[in-house]
C-alpha cells in the first residue's frame, strides 16, 4: 500500500479523518519536525513520484522525526488511504 504525498483534492495534505482526530499537540509536533520528515520522505522517494509505502511513512515519523511509537501509529492510521 502506498501513501500519496501529493493529493490534488487536498492541496498536498493527506486527510482521511478530520484534523481534530490527531489533536493540536500532535499537529504542532509534526509541523515542528517537518524538516526531518521531509528528509525521510525524500530518502523513501528518490524518484520524486509523490508516493511512499506505509512502512517508509512510519519510518520517516519514527526514525527521522523521532516521534514516539504510539504517536507514529496514530498518525499512520489517520493518514492511511481508503481502500
Amino acid at each position: 500500500m502506498l501513501l500519496s504525498l501529493r493529493s490534488p483534492g487536498t492541496h498536498g495534505h493527506i486527510h482521511s479523518e478530520p484534523q481534530d482526530s490527531l489533536g493540536a499537540e500532535t499537529r504542532v509536533m509534526l509541523i515542528q519536525r517537518l524538516p526531518e520528515l521531509n528528509i525521510g520522505f525524500i530518502e523513501a522517494d528518490p524518484a520524486e513520484t509523490g508516493f511512499v509505502s506505509v512502512y517508509d511513512f512510519r519510518q520517516a515519523l519514527y526514525v527521522n522525526a523521532a516521534i514516539d511509537y504510539e504517536t507514529t501509529m496514530r498518525v499512520s492510521k489517520v493518514t492511511e488511504p481508503h481502500k
